[in-house]
Formats: C-alpha cells, sequence, structure tokens
C-alpha cells in the first residue's frame, strides 16, 4: 500500500511544463514507460507525487491513476467535475441533463451548402 501524501496545489501551468519535461525525457531515451506499478497494465500515464522532482514518476494505469489522486485528495476531483462515474459535480451533472449532452458546450454550427 502506498503511503498517504501531502496535497499541494499545483498550478496548470506547471503540471504542463512537468509533462511536457516527461515526454521529452521518454523520446530521448532518458525515461522509460513502464508497465502500470497496481495492475500490470501496458497503457499507462505518468503520476508525480511531487511536481520538483519532474522524471520521478509512478507508472499507473488510468484507473489507478485517478485512486491514487483519491487517496490523495478526495475533493479534487470533485472540483474537477471529473467523469468516469467516481464522482461529478452536482453543476456538471445539472449540466448534462439540461442540454442532453456532456460537457455544455454549444454543438459546433456547421453550415450546409445546398
Amino acid at each position: 500500500m502506498t503511503t498517504k501524501a501531502a496535497f499541494v496545489p499545483v498550478s496548470r501551468k506547471r503540471q504542463t511544463a512537468v509533462e511536457m519535461t516527461v515526454r521529452r525525457a521518454i523520446e530521448r531515451g532518458e525515461l522509460e514507460r513502464k508497465p502500470c506499478e497496481v495492475c500490470g497494465s501496458p497503457d499507462v500515464e505518468a503520476h508525480h507525487e511531487d511536481y520538483d522532482k519532474p522524471l520521478e514518476v509512478k507508472w499507473l494505469c488510468p484507473k489507478d491513476h485517478t485512486a491514487r489522486h483519491l487517496e490523495i485528495d478526495p475533493e479534487r476531483l470533485i472540483r474537477a467535475g471529473r467523469k468516469g462515474g467516481l464522482v461529478k459535480s452536482e453543476a456538471k451533472a445539472t449540466a448534462v441533463r439540461a442540454n442532453g449532452r456532456k460537457g455544455g458546450r454549444r454543438p459546433c454550427r456547421q453550415q450546409v451548402i445546398l
């Protein structure tokens, strides 16, 4: 079992920079994707316990990655309105019901030329 890390908010800009660092390290061969550390699935994402150490990652499948974030900060997924059946904000659920679709964006208007 993993230890519970203290939740430290990180800006989206910082997260994106770290994701790019990981992507470049994989492309250069400095970092190698490994199977999920929990279930062994080959479909993995890089999870960072500490964004100050961008190349120190845990390889987790999407399901186990979400579960890890729930362990660290259960309220995070509620704030994000995360899909996937785990939790969903009431505002997002209301928007889905009202619009009859996910997301809350207006449908793209396409011109029809006859």
